[in-house]
């Protein structure tokens, strides 16, 4: 199978993107019996609570499944995502993104007291245009920080966005992914 062959690659963010960083489900997104709360441990020992709705974990199964797209965290959750946070979601455990500019779960980019860019390239970036340019691969990144990093003067983020075979979806973090974002990624996976 060439790379032109093969599926796109989904660079899947966790939290503000599965994890909504509200404290209870919106029901104007899901009906509030799609909405589940749990607390999640990770690698370090440190639990964090999660909220997560239904139709998103089945939409991602479906992707999954259906070999519609590769999928690979590309979260501060780091290992933990496919090692505790999968199993907990009872998501298939997806390999991490290849991502050398990540060095910390502390670094995301931006600093405590608010969003201080720490420099003209975000840690995530790297593994976009990898996956673009050296995989040949079509790209699907769902991030909830994506619309907040283009806006940075002198971003990369902002011209690399521009490409044609990448779909980039930026939900609003305090629900996360939305049926209209789940309908925009199937519609760019021809699902």
């Amino acid at each position: 199978m060439t790379m032109s062959e093969l599926p796109p690659v989904w660079l899947l963010d966790v939290d503000g993107v599965v994890n909504a960083t509200a404290s209870r489900g919106d029901r104007t997104v899901w009906p509030l019996e799609a909405w589940h709360r749990d607390e999640v441990t990770d690698l370090d020992g440190d639990v964090y609570p999660v909220l997560y709705a239904d139709p998103v974990l089945n939409f991602l199964r479906v992707v999954h499944e259906r070999g519609a797209a590769e999928v690979r965290w590309h979260t501060t959750w780091q290992h933990s995502a496919p090692q505790r946070l999968a199993a907990a979601l009872g998501l298939p455990d997806w390999p991490v993104a290849v991502a050398p500019e990540f060095t910390d779960k502390h670094d995301s980019g931006y600093e405590e007291s608010g969003w201080v860019p720490v420099g003209a390239r975000w840690w995530k970036l790297g593994a976009a245009v990898r996956v673009g340019e050296q995989e040949g691969r079509r790209l699907v990144w769902t991030d909830d920080d994506l619309n907040a990093e283009r806006r940075w003067p002198g971003s990369e983020l902002r011209e690399y966005l521009k490409r044609a075979d990448l779909l980039a979806v930026s939900p609003p973090s305090n629900v996360g992914l939305t049926p209209k974002n789940l309908r925009t990624v199937a519609a760019f996976l021809d699902l």
